[in-house]
């Protein structure tokens, strides 16, 4: 919301399970204090520093009455001053329909849907899906179909603190859907590799520093990004992302697709 702050509907995804809406007024005192502190050893590595660990989700994000991402989910947009009008679960079928779910069924993108509004604004929608975005979940699933048509006319994507996966073969297909859908995509360095930009059909601007990708990934450091941050004419930003989540230390590249010439006969 920060970055794209006039999108009417957000679609976010990952591997963790939705979980249910948090049941509060039924947790005796014992059992809400453990959860809260579950919650805050849960958020913990986000606050301290932007991202989650991903081999720490599944023991901190599972246990106990409250679990999930929708409490996370729920958290930060009321901290975010949002008023929540309606939580429903949803799925989608393998042509990307989105029909009615169970958080309890078993689906190969099975979600949470929540409508919103900020400050007596317009209402937005938010859906979260646990999904696999492998090349071979992805073209099972159906959840790029419904991306596909939520941006039917091309639609905005944010990358961050991937672990590098849209670098390697076995996420080529969300990486594809990414570049060929896309009308602006907004990623750290763990994002698409700049390489596979054609300048011909995109326009890059860099903000902050882009430095060596952190140990247990330097292997990923991109001499053509580099190239572009040293000749792009960066613009500075004030607050830390990613991996590299300190100020002078991170890296954040956004790309516009260039407007199509209409062909003269």
């Amino acid at each position: 919301m920060a970055l794209f702050p006039n999108a009417s509907t957000y679609v976010m995804a990952g591997l963790e399970p939705p979980g249910n809406i948090p049941p509060l007024a039924s947790l005796n005192k014992a059992t809400l204090g453990r959860t809260e502190r579950g919650m805050e050893a849960a958020l913990g590595n986000l606050m301290k520093l932007s991202y989650f660990i991903t081999k720490n989700m599944s023991n901190q994000l599972r246990p106990g009455p409250v679990y999930g991402t929708l409490p996370v989910i729920y958290i930060f947009l009321a901290r975010s001053g949002a008023t929540i009008d309606e939580t429903t679960f949803v799925s989608v079928d393998s042509a990307g329909n989105e029909i009615p779910g169970d958080p309890n069924q078993k689906s190969a993108a099975k979600g949470v849907k929540i409508v919103f509004s900020l400050d007596g604004g317009p209402k937005k929608t938010l859906y979260y899906f646990s999904t696999d975005l492998s090349n071979g979940g992805a073209k099972n699933s159906g959840f790029l179909a419904f991306c596909e048509k939520l941006g039917a006319n091309g639609a905005d994507a944010f990358v961050k603190s991937a672990s590098y996966l849209l670098h390697g073969s076995n996420f080529s297909t969300v990486r594809s859907f990414l570049l060929d859908h896309s009308a602006s995509i907004l990623q750290d360095d763990t994002g698409i590799p700049f390489s596979y930009f054609d300048r011909a059909k995109w326009q890059p601007q860099p903000f902050g520093h882009y430095t060596r990708p952190i140990a247990v990934f330097s292997h990923k450091y991109q001499p053509k990004l580099a190239e572009l941050y040293n000749k792009g004419n960066p613009i500075p930003i004030d607050f830390g992302l990613g991996y590299r989540f300190r100020v002078k230390e991170s890296s954040v590249l956004l790309v516009q697709k260039k407007a199509v010439e209409p062909k003269v006969n």
